[in-house]
């Protein structure tokens, strides 16, 4: 539901209280299949960090509180268990059950103060107790409000939080506020849930019931502060309330929030604030000792009274007696433990190599033991929570009357590469993704997934608006199987007709993205085409490509078991059946064009594994290498597929030895895949795409490592420039020579290298004194080339900030503004969303002082908003870059800003200005305007506005000159609602004037713009 609808049925409470919401109960949801949410791996990471300070503290023999308070002095020494067949076991010793983080904040009160203007980030502090009582009493108690429910308050200023600005907020019954949407759901209140739905500001995300509370929740509000207190609000429990929370959470008009605890205990729960859309990183904190500094994304702890499996241990063990082979971990325990509260089973991604799928690119494979392999870590939880039939049985006993148990398992492995993508909310709403479900993880209930494995439903179009879900979870779709990379974009459209039901409804009333797959559901709305042109075009084509990407995976399944006990029979037998069931299931799934196996076996490393790239004429050396070696001779067979290569037909680890090198010759263009079967079948065999070029001119490097070191003059930088030279798919090319210079002084220790077995070369850089340094590197024979910086205080001078269309100096109040300069940015970075952000990249421009709205910032150019109040005349400007510490402040630079300073955006490359035909999207050398009708000009700097009934109206009155001459005819002059900083002029082209090119120029205030060029046909 969209807020306008809600607002619809709102009534008056209490004047003192401002406008509030009732909005319905929802009923408690069956429980969730899976668990998996973004965010969950960060949540692991820190439970390790937290469970390994305590068991360092517990041998020290001191009581120090903090995760990361104690370290561990030498490498863990742990427990091992013959392996049952090809199951790993673990023990649950070692610190494979954590310690439970239990809820520590009574008596306390934690702080969240906006590091920027507008709240675009915060720094959190901890301190005593401030629960404040009188506020509580003297609140008003929010009338009827239920479990399950919220209410819209309307609050007396305009509070920032994460970049935008609210005017009002929702009370969720569950200890929460959020911004712009209410969550009521009965899910589980997890950190995903926190990081996915609305804009949130969470206390105590609990499932609270205030209904049985005499005080219930209690609100009071004025022009300095809101505060809104939970007063004695039990937990909600099957059987009945249980305890007794009074906490309280306050909100500020500079946009502080502070949380103030006066008893709890609960069971789960989480605290923090959230931008909500899983914006920004995922940063889980111990909040009774936060970490100092400034801090962008959702901030949260999770808090249980539950024992907990400590994953990255579990791996770690694993790992000390097996080798580095699996894609994937696929963890079952037989200490009964669940996934969660209400899941089966989750995943969490621990190497995220690939692009164009929506996620972001992660690598902490080496945190869980893992020097290069591992992908993904799966928790089946325990065997006997699936039935006999893991290949027939529905899972009825969680409301589940699709899934079967061995689709859990390829659901869990899915997860690797979905579901994250999504076309954009067509209302422009940035934290709604119409094509993603329950935890911003899933396919919508209302997407046509094709029955697809990871939700969504196979939806039949009945026309007139009417639909009926009829299949689900049974296959990877053709959406799916190209975000796996297994299927080619132009190839998605016909296998998976995608189209998800907008303003979906079924006689209950709306029907929830979130929702579970169900069959025979029939709904009513509005069917939205997706192209898969729209995906590309958001997220980029998928890197790697179908035509190299990894298709054979390798699964390691563990059974954890009690400590000192050997493993049940029954859950090895049941174990073993999801692992042999799984592979022909698995490749059935993905219609042949990926497999899995499932036996343990020792690594056998392919140094071009699991793609790599040769010129046409050219060749490598490829190595071989184990980690154990064999007592005998290890012969290693090299099959290949269609004579695109040339290499031996096998190569000999010797006895003893641990590696192997072969030459691999490029014949001719293509790819195919080169297949290393071991003699001894310990090992595994490997399988590697190799993509032969035609020319070096189609490759490009890329920065590895080395990059953002501060430069300090004619002094060697600490670590050295690692590149690598790869394709277009992001492959790596052995034997290719890179070519490196210095621009602007200082000295290389070599001014070419070839790169290695993997790609690699590197250089070490002594920088000179200028403060731009910047090295250009370029693979001979292409004509593409990278730069890299070395970096030291941002620098620019006062001509350097310009009119942003004209790229003159002059900008006045309100206008779009260019800064050029060195170190300014160490990446690029662009704002995705209105407000702008007063932070972009790490980076702040300061006016007078004050941090002002950014669009782009990059390490030669910043565009940023000359705020509306800037007073006329000179102003003190400065950058600020924090990524570079102490060296990250520029020296002050004065800019004279004027009343106006007008100037039209041009396009030097099509020969016309920024004039649309009314109504067009495109300018006028692709549609030229006609005597008499009006055009739209696009302008800045055009100075200080008013509003009016046809918009933000230029307080001064605008002339436009075409062809030198005054037009009569000039109805708006003012802001463009849509963007900020943005002029926009309506003028009239004369009836009857000649087809022809010709100068537009405005004049505002007796100056006047550079002209610009106008097509009239």
């Amino acid at each position: 539901m969209k807020q306008t609808l809600m607002r619809r049925s709102s009534r008056v409470l209490i004047a003192a209280l401002c406008l509030l919401l009732v909005l319905p109960v929802w009923g408690r949801q069956d429980p969730s299949v899976c668990g998996t949410y973004r965010g969950r791996l960060q949540e692991e990471l820190y439970r390790h960090k937290r469970n390994v300070a305590h068991r360092a503290r517990l041998r020290s023999g001191t009581r120090s509180a903090g995760v990361g308070t104690a370290g561990v002095a030498a490498g863990p020494v742990y427990a091992t268990r013959p392996d049952a067949g090809d199951i790993a076991i673990v023990e649950a010793s070692d610190g494979v059950v954590a310690v439970p983080n239990t809820f520590d904040l009574n008596g306390r009160t934690v702080t969240f103060t906006p590091s920027g203007a507008n709240a675009a980030a915060y720094s959190v502090s901890s301190g005593p107790g401030s629960y404040d009582a009188q506020a509580e009493t003297g609140g008003q108690k929010v009338p009827d409000f239920g479990d399950d429910e919220a209410q819209l308050l309307t609050l007396p200023f305009r509070f920032p939080f994460f970049g935008r600005q609210y005017g009002d907020v929702f009370i969720n019954s569950d200890g929460n506020l959020t911004f712009g949407a209410w969550d009521t759901s009965s899910s589980e209140r997890s950190l995903g849930r926190f990081n996915s739905g609305p804009p949130r500001i969470a206390a105590l995300f609990d499932d609270l019931d205030p209904s049985t509370s005499s005080q219930g929740v209690r609100v009071l509000t004025s022009s300095s502060r809101v505060v809104i207190s939970w007063v004695g609000v039990p937990e909600w429990t099957p059987t009945g309330p249980s305890g007794s929370h009074t906490f309280q959470l306050r909100l500020y008009p500079d946009g502080k929030v502070e949380f103030a605890w006066w008893s709890s205990s609960p069971n789960a729960a989480v605290v923090g604030i959230a931008p909500g859309g899983l914006t920004g990183n995922t940063n889980v904190v111990d909040l009774t000792n936060p970490v100092a500094g400034s801090l962008s994304g959702s901030i949260g702890e999770r808090f249980g009274t539950s024992d907990e499996l400590d994953f990255v241990t579990i791996a770690q063990k694993f790992y000390a007696t097996h080798d580095d082979a699996y894609d994937y971990l696929v963890i079952f325990n037989g200490l009964r433990m669940a996934d969660s509260g209400n899941s089966l089973a989750s995943t969490r991604p621990i190497r995220v190599g690939f692009s164009g799928n929506g996620d972001t690119q992660v690598d902490f494979g080496k945190e869980f033991g893992s020097p290069s392999r591992l992908q993904a870590l799966i928790h089946m939880a325990y065997p006997g929570q699936y039935p006999d039939d893991l290949l027939n049985t529905k899972l009825w006993n969680l409301g589940r009357g699709t899934d079967t148990s061995i689709g859990v398992l390829a659901h869990e492995v899915g997860h690797l590469w979905m579901a994250y993508a999504s076309v954009a909310d067509p209302n422009g709403d940035p934290d709604y993704s119409p094509m993603l479900g329950f935890g911003a993880s899933h396919w919508s209930f209302n997407f046509n997934s094709e029955a697809s494995l990871l939700e969504g439903n196979k939806i039949q179009d009945n026309g007139s608006g009417g639909f009926l879900t009829t299949r689900a979870t049974e296959v990877y779709s053709g959406l799916d199987q190209y975000l796996m990379g297994l299927r080619a974009p132009e190839d998605v459209m016909t296998a998976h007709p995608m189209f998800y039901v907008a303003n979906a409804r079924n006689a209950s009333g709306p029907v929830s993205n979130s929702r579970h797959p169900a069959l025979n559901v029939a709904l009513t709305g509005e069917r939205r085409n997706v192209d898969i042109g729209e995906l590309l075009s958001r997220y980029g084509r998928r890197i790697p490509d179908q035509t190299v990407s990894q298709k054979r995976f390798r699964l390691a399944f563990i059974l954890v078991v009690p400590k000192d006990q050997q493993p049940a029979d029954g859950d090895l037998e049941k174990i073993n059946r999801f692992r042999t069931m799984f592979e022909p299931y698995f490749e059935q799934a993905a219609q042949g064009r990926a497999s899995g196996e499932t036996t343990l076996r020792r690594a056998m490393h392919l140094s071009t594994f699991p793609a790599a790239g040769v010129l046409r004429g050219g060749s490598v050396t490829a190595k071989i290498t184990v980690e154990t070696p064999s007592e005998a001779n290890l012969t290693v067979s090299l099959n290949r597929g269609t004579g695109v290569t040339n290499a031996p037909a096998s190569v000999t680890i010797p006895a003893g030895a641990t590696s192997a090198t072969f030459t691999l010759d490029g014949l001719r263009v293509g790819v195919e895949e080169l297949v290393a079967t071991p003699s001894d079948g310990v090992y595994e065999t490997v399988r590697s795409n190799i993509q032969v070029l035609d020319s070096a001119s189609e490759l490009k490097v890329t920065l590895i490592s080395g990059g953002n070191q501060i430069a300090r003059p004619n002094t060697t930088l600490l670590d050295p420039l690692v590149l690598r030279v790869v394709d277009r798919n992001n492959l790596p090319y052995p034997g290719i020579r890179v070519n490196a210079s210095v621009r602007t002084g200082g000295q290389l220790d070599q001014n070419s290298a070839v790169s290695d077995e993997n790609g690699l070369v590197q250089f070490r850089w002594t920088p000179g004194d200028s403060p731009l340094n910047e090295l250009k590197v370029t693979v001979e024979g292409a004509a593409s080339s990278g730069i890299a910086y070395a970096w030291s205080r941002p620098a620019f001078e006062a001509r350097g900030v310009v009119n942003a269309a004209s790229f003159l100096p002059g900008t006045a109040p309100g206008s779009l503004a260019s800064l050029f300069g060195v170190n300014l940015a160490t990446a690029e970075a662009y704002a995705s969303r209105i407000p702008l952000p007063f932070e972009l990249g790490r980076v702040q421009v300061l006016v007078k002082g004050l941090p002002v709205p950014l669009l782009y910032v990059s390490p030669l150019q910043i565009n940023f908003v000359m705020p509306a109040g800037t007073p006329v005349g000179s102003n003190e400007i400065i950058v600020v870059n924090t990524s570079l510490g102490s060296v990250g402040e520029s020296a002050p630079m004065v800019v004279t800003v004027d009343q106006v300073a007008p100037a039209i955006f041009d396009d030097p490359g099509a020969k016309v200005g920024a004039i649309h035909v009314a109504g067009e999207s495109v300018k006028t050398n692709a549609r030229p305007a006609r005597g008499g009708e009006y055009v739209e000009i696009y302008a800045t700097g055009l100075g200080s506005v008013h509003a009016t009934e046809r918009g933000q109206e230029t307080d001064r009155p605008v002339t436009v000159f075409l062809d030198g001459q005054p037009l009569t005819d000039v109805p708006y002059a003012g802001l463009n609602g849509n963007y900020v900083g943005l002029y926009q002029v309506n003028a009239r082209v004369p009836a009857g004037k000649p087809a022809g090119r010709y100068p537009v120029v405005l004049e505002i205030g007796g100056k006047s713009s550079l002209p610009v060029f106008i097509q009239v046909q």
